[in-house]
Parts: C-alpha cells; structure tokens; sequence
C-alpha cells in the first residue's frame, strides 16, 4: 500500500470519529501476528522399578524346615573329610519329583525361588523398557549354617547376590558378628571369587576415625573409598539408567543396629559430637564408650539419631547439589521407627528402604519420603513402582507395587511355565552355588561334633536329629513377652550347666534375650522330625572371637556371677527397655519375676533405690526343674532381700550364677554391669571380650566322670575353658554352643508330648515374667 492511500485511510478513519461531534479517539495500530510454533507434546514421566530385600539372613534355602525344602541337592556317596559330591542325576530327579508335587508347602524363600521371581520381573519390566534396580537394606548374612563359611573369610550370601544381579546392598549389624576383619575377608574373597563383580556396599555414616595402623578394622579401611569409586565400599554412588534418570544411594546404619553390634568395634557409625577425649591410653568412665575419640553415652538415643539425621542430610545434599541425581535413595538398615524419625527430619530423600526391624511396610509417605521394607528371611521380594515427572514429582504405582510371596506357589509356575528347562536351571543353580557349598560346611559343622562326648549321632545339616519328633512347632517371635522358644532356649542351657553339681555353685539361671532367637523351631510336615539346620536357625548367630583352628560355629555359652543388685539392673532392663525394643526382652529358667509398668527404671543411687524399678518380685528356684521357688526379692515388703532361708541379706554380697551366651554377655559393660569371678570379685580385662574369656564353658572330652560329686552319669564333663593364663584358648577344649545345648536337650526329651512347649502363646500361669495385675 502506497503512502498516500495510508495517509487517505487515516483520515477517512478519523473523519468517520468525528461525526457524532466528541472528541477524536487516538488511533492504536494493532499487535502483530506472530509467527506460527507447533506446540511441543508433554513430556512423559519416566518409570523406575525398585525390587528390593531386607534381613535375608543367611536363608538360602528357606525359611522352615529344611529337610522339606524343594530345591536340596543330593549327593554322591556319603560324607567324607573332603566334603561331599553333587549327583546331578539324583539332584535333577529329586527337584523334578518334588515340584510335580508340591511337597513343600511349608518352606518359604530360598535362594532358588527368589532367582526365578526377579528375573520374572525384571523381564515384564524390560517389555516396557522400565529399568529395574535391585538393592538390598542389610543383614544378608547370619541366621542359618550358610554363615559358618564366613568364619574361614568366605560369603556365600554375597556370592549368591552377585549370582542373582543385585545393584547395591548396605551392611547390617549382623555382618560384624566376626567382627571387622572377617567381615573384610568375606567381602574381598566374594570380589576375588566374582573376578571383581561383587555386590557393591554402600556405608555412608561408617567412620574408621578409631582405626589404629595394623589394628582390627585396618583391612575393612583399606576396602572403603570415595563414592563413585567403584571401591567395594562406598558411602554413595550413582547410576545413570537406560530411560535417562540419574539415581543416587547412600547406605545407613541405624542407632539401634549399631548398639547391637558390640563386635564392630573399633568401626564406629553415627554418634553425637564433643565429649572428652579418649583412646587407648585413655579409657572413658563407666557407662560410656569411646568413638571417633570422643565418649559418649551409648544409651543417648535421641544424640545419636540427631547425628545420624545430619549425616543423611550431607548425604543427600551431595548427591542432589553436587551428583546432580532424579532421585535420592537411603538404603537404611534402621528400623521402621528410625525411619520415619529420618524421614520426617530430612529433606530430599525420595525413597527409603529400610531394614532391621523384619517389618512388611507397604508404601507409604512421611514427609516426601516413601518408605518401604519386605519383611525377612527372603519370604517377600518387595517391588516398588515409581514414576518421575518432568517437574521432578515422584509418585508411587500402587498398582505395580507390592510385597511378593516368595513361597510354593512359585515351585509351581516354575514348573509349570518352563517345563523341564526350568528344571534343569533350578538344579544346575542348587549344585553349583548351594551344593557347592553344603557340603564344605558340613564338614566345619559336622566334623566337630563326632566325637564321643556329643553323640548327635549326624552327618549332614539337612539329615533329622535322631531320636527327636514333635506334632507342632515350638513358637517363638511372640514380642515383649515369653515364648515357649524362650523356654526350650533356657530349660537347654540350664539343663547342660545346672546338671553338673561339681562344677556349678547355686543359685543358678540360664538367661536369653529375644532378640537372640531368630525364629521358631519347626518340624517337617512329613516325618515330624527336625534337622540341626533347623536347631542352628534358633540361636545361629556369630562364633567364637577366642578359637579359630577347631571353633564350632555359634556363640558358646558363658557363665559368671553378679550380685543381687546388679542382677536386679539386668532384669529391669530386660523390661524397661525390652517392652519399648523387643530385642532386649529377657526370659530365663530357674528364675521367675513380676514387673509393674507404673515405676521408673531403676536407679541404684536413688535415695530409696527399691522404690525404683519395674522388677518388683524376683523368685529363685531351690534346684533347678524342681517347681521349688524362694522370694529373693519383693519390693513391697519391709526387708526387701531374703536368702533361702528366708533370712535378711545384703543384696550387694548375695551372688547368683548366670548362664547365657556370648554376645548377650557382651552388652553388660553398656548398662554399666560387670561379669564376678567365683569369689565375686569383678574379672578385670581392657575390653569385654578379654574379661569374658574366662567365663566360656568347655566341655572337658579328657576327664573321667565323678559319681561322687554328684555330675550325671552320660553327660559330658564341663570345665572353664580358660584354665591356663591369657587366650586364645586351647582348641582341645570344644566351647559349649547354644544351639548344641538345645540339640542334646531334644535328645534327652525325645519324642516330644503334644502339650510341651505347644501353643503359640505360653498361658498366664506359666509366664516366667509376668506384668502385675493393674
């Protein structure tokens, strides 16, 4: 358009705005159109699949009773010195006949079946092109025979894990019941074994600030690197999927986990800050420990949750700020209340997987985490489903997630959706990995239990214990109160200590925690007999710090003194702290007590310390199994300690003999107690463990039994293994399990009567700790 006919069109315009008469309106010329752009399409949230284990505890073949497992291999001949040979022939017909049967309807998990259910998730999952990661929350090892090879620097439960692909796993508290040198070995000969494809451990509030050059802790220092070091333990890594998220884990020990661990020391995890100076030339006062040269009170809860809380907020904020992560997990070996304590305190974590407390925890949300655990055992394989939006919003699939039963079911799928190949994996698997290995560890077990003096009349973990049935279970895992498993536990420990008349001074009681026992002892459903895989999975943990050459595996029994007062401590801490964390709950035999749950914990430097204390009745018995009981203490009566006789005592020089096993000894230095010699006098030592060594029951295989002095005919002399100055101890002196006392005790009770230790809950009346009528 020509200027004069723009100039002509602007006056006609302005013309045509005057013929009313008003005034002109000023001209505004138009936007201009801008220029067409496609709108780009929304971009889609991208999907993560987690799978993820919590507490496998060593059960490799299941959680039940073992000789009904399906996937058992069979061997070749019988048992030698030099271990036994798979059949593959026997092995292959023998899984094929029991998964056309479903034989085993009672063993859940297993090595075998967990294999199978993640590789079927893992291939719906590459169907939609989702990854997939697998991650484990701790606690792999300890809990079933598999964990006697970790004494000889071997790890079968990581092996196993790297077989099955797992992407990070953390470390429990139960991986340092050797301590921190074994649990190096294992770690590095399970990197050795995988030519350097071990399982990758993330430990981000695990400090070696303790560690002394050439010191316990040193190898384990030497394994630990920077995150993304690709070092077999790491505080954090990343990993950069398929779909294009970019994941970052840490790995958390929690308060509670740590302070079981007494073994770990001097690794040392989250604790508060200040405090005095300490080390090896300079000891903290009583009740407190040392870490990271500080001392601090181990029963500081909310201290070392504070600290830990920090410590997962550095974690986090260097992946997020740093990493520059989609998404933040805490593989966190806590405990659920932990959790959510971790949760609601921090921010930017996204996903937490716990562990610790064995709890089946569906998704669910505290603050912006979501929190997840599958229970224990292998029982469940939890999977979680999440989608991330391009915002950064993360929602869970509810539809897509869940806690799998790792059970018969799958026998039957295995069976049936891959016929006879299936088979064929199922059985080369079991012989390679499990067969392998069962039959090393028969001869660590087996072997040092032929001799005469024990007479399990075994030769095979799986093979039933002669002479033992029974038409139920003997239950335990019942929380904060007695168990009939709690009862076999210390009726066998009293059994193999109180029987000896010459070697053990009365008043005696045999003492067990729950968190000791690790699960209920069944009996196969299809011969009512149990197997010593099955005896050891009651009590398996740990070994002896004391023997190497010929240790048996499992803690050995210890026996000491304490006096009235401090077993009155003892027994007060077992329900006021018990009631809050089942793990500390006791229960003993010869021994019975009453608690009131309106007192205070009990406070010896109280003015009137008897009116303190939730233990207000403690009744001994005259001799044991005899149902004879004697009052030591009542706190509502005038004179609160009586003897026998019912004559007044002074509690302070009134001394009881105590049986338990190792590590339950090993907490007394925390609540400020102290194991006596015969004459009561405190056995001295730099650490628990030395002054524990000369508490350690031995059996004593060269001495001739004495009639006279009253020892049982048939039983087994026992002595203190610690007969000569200093340790390690003779290794001719076998140590007295735990779980062997529980054996021999099944033995001596045989085919065992419908009501003994029946039920799922042992009646009111026959509570040995029993709550006061409110």
């Amino acid at each position: 358009m020509s200027c004069r006919l723009v100039c002509s069109a602007l006056l006609v315009a302005a013309a045509a705005c005057q013929i009313d008469g008003s005034e002109p309106v000023p001209f505004v010329a138009p936007e201009p159109t801008p220029p067409y752009l496609p709108v780009p399409p929304a971009q889609a949230a991208r999907r993560l699949v987690l799978l993820h284990t919590n507490d496998e505890h060593s059960h490799l073949l299941g959680f039940g009773p073992q000789s009904d497992y399906v996937f058992l291999p069979e061997f070749s001949g019988s048992f030698t010195p030099g271990g036994w040979a798979v059949d593959p022939e026997a092995t292959a017909a023998s899984i094929s006949q029991k998964l056309a049967t479903n034989v085993d309807r009672e063993t859940v998990g297993g090595i075998v079946r967990r294999q199978y259910l993640i590789n079927r998730e893992r291939a719906a999952a590459a169907a939609t092109a989702t990854p997939v990661l697998l991650l484990s929350a701790g606690d792999v090892s300890m809990g079933s025979a598999f964990h006697i090879a970790y004494a000889a620097g071997q790890a079968p439960d990581l092996l196993a894990m790297a077989f099955l692909g797992y992407d990070f796993i953390t470390l429990g508290n139960h991986e340092f019941d050797f301590g921190p040198d074994l649990l190096a070995a294992s770690i590095a000969g399970a990197n050795v074994t995988t030519f350097g494809g071990g399982v990758p451990i993330l430990a981000g509030n695990m400090y070696f600030t303790d560690v002394q050059a050439g010191g316990p802790g040193e190898a384990l220092l030497g394994l630990f690197d920077e995150g993304d070091s690709g070092a077999p333990i790491m505080p954090w890594a990343t990993r950069q999927l398929s779909n294009g998220l970019k994941v970052g884990l840490f790995g958390l020990m929690g308060y509670e986990a740590a302070l079981f661990a007494p073994n770990k020391a001097p690794i040392a995890f989250s604790a508060p800050p200040g405090g005095a100076d300490c080390g090896p030339a300079l000891p903290c006062t009583a009740g407190l420990s040392c870490v990271r040269r500080h001392c601090v009170d181990p029963l500081d809860a909310a201290g070392h949750l504070a600290a830990l809380v920090d410590d997962a907020q550095r974690l986090t904020d260097r992946l997020r700020n740093q990493a520059g992560v989609d998404l933040v997990i805490a593989l966190s070996h806590l405990g659920i209340d932990e959790d959510t304590a971790l949760a609601a305190e921090t921010t930017g974590i996204d996903v937490i997987i716990g562990g610790h407390s064995h709890s089946e925890v569906l998704a669910h949300r505290v603050n912006e985490s979501i929190i997840v655990q599958a229970g224990d055992y292998g029982r469940k394989l939890g999977k979680l489903t999440l989608t991330i939006a391009p915002d950064g919003a993360i929602d869970v699939v509810p539809s897509a997630s869940a806690l799998l039963d790792v059970d018969w079911r799958i026998d039957a799928e295995l069976r049936g959706a891959t016929a006879l190949a299936g088979v064929e994996r199922a059985t080369a698997f079991t012989a390679g990995l499990i067969g392998g290995l069962i039959g090393t560890l028969n001869e660590q077990l087996v072997t040092p239990l032929a001799g005469d003096f024990l007479g399990l009349g075994v030769e095979s973990l799986v093979q039933p214990l002669v002479g033992v049935t029974s038409n139920h279970p003997i239950v335990g895992e019942r929380a904060h109160r007695d168990s009939h498993l709690a009862h076999l536990v210390t009726d066998a420990v009293l059994d193999r200590i109180a029987n000896h008349k010459c070697f053990v001074d009365r008043p005696v009681v045999a003492v067990q925690a729950n968190g000791v026992l690790r699960e209920t002892l069944r009996f196969s459903s299809r011969d009512a007999r149990t197997t010593v895989a099955d005896i050891f999975g009651v009590v398996p943990l740990g070994g002896s710090p004391y023997q190497r050459t010929k240790a048996t595996p499992g803690y050995p029994v210890v026996m000491f003194k304490l006096n009235a007062v401090e077993m009155l401590a003892g027994l007060d801490i077992g329900v006021s702290r018990g009631l809050a964390s089942d793990a500390f709950f006791l229960s003993y035999a010869g021994m019975r007590t009453r608690y009131d749950t309106s007192r205070p914990p009990f406070d010896p430097t109280a003015p009137d310390p008897w009116a303190t204390g939730m233990i207000v009745r403690i009744e001994l018995e005259r001799e044991p199994f005899s149902g004879d009981f004697f009052t030591l203490y009542d706190a509502s009566a005038a004179t609160p300690w009586r003897d026998d006789e019912g004559d007044p005592i002074d509690p302070q020089g009134y001394l009881v003999t105590i049986a338990t096993n190792f590590y339950l000894a090993g907490f007394l230095d925390t609540f400020g107690l102290s194991p006596r010699d015969e004459d009561g006098a405190p056995i001295a030592g730099a650490s628990m463990t030395e002054r524990l060594a000369p508490t350690v029951v031995c059996y004593n295989v060269s001495a001739t039994i004495s009639h006279d002095l009253g020892c049982l005919v048939g039983v087994a002399p026992l002595k203190m293994c610690n007969t000569l100055a200093g340790w390690p101890l003779l290794d001719e002196l076998p140590e007295l399990k735990e779980w062997e006392a529980i054996a021999l005790y099944l033995q001596e009770l045989g085919d065992l009567p419908a009501d003994r230790y029946a039920g799922t809950e042992v009646l009111e009346a026959d509570l040995r700790v029993r709550a006061v009528a409110p």
